[in-house]
């Protein structure tokens, strides 16, 4: 069996989960471990928003699981109140950035707001981070034909 090449393999994580999200609320997404990845899009949809002033929504970085994050120089999206139904996206280049990743999301005031926010990670930074190599494991295929 061959190995197989993973530097173009790619996951998809939901970084905050569709909802209607209340006026002014903070919702809390995930904390991202990108250990072994090179890049990080982030798309943002929306469907209903009925705020009548502006979200934020911030994608911050920390070095440590749980540590003091900060928030990416230009990694800033804005929900206007205009936004009903918009897809926002943006990369960003992991190797300029801490290794954990996360959203500092508010949402506008004056009404809720529907907004999903997922990420797409892909590219490989060093595969040897995150997979396992060995004989039989993640980097080879075997195929069962069923009857």
């Amino acid at each position: 069996m061959s190995a197989t090449d993973f530097t173009s393999a790619g996951r998809v994580v939901m970084l905050l989960d569709p909802d209607e999200h209340a006026a002014g609320a903070t919702p809390a997404g995930i904390e991202l471990d990108t250990l072994g990845w090179r890049f990080l899009h982030v798309t943002v949809m929306t469907g209903a928003v009925a705020a009548t002033a502006d979200g934020t929504i911030n994608v911050q970085a920390a070095t440590a699981s749980g540590g003091s994050f900060s928030t990416i120089s230009g990694a800033t999206f804005t929900v206007a109140a205009t936004d009903d139904d918009t897809v926002l996206h943006g990369v960003i280049d992991l190797e300029q950035q801490a290794r954990y990743i996360k959203l500092d999301t508010t949402t506008g005031t004056g009404g809720a707001s529907d907004i999903a926010i997922v990420g797409v990670l892909y590219g490989c930074a060093n595969t040897a981070e995150y997979i396992n190599s060995g004989s039989g494991e993640a980097d080879e295929l075997t195929f069962r034909v069923l009857s």
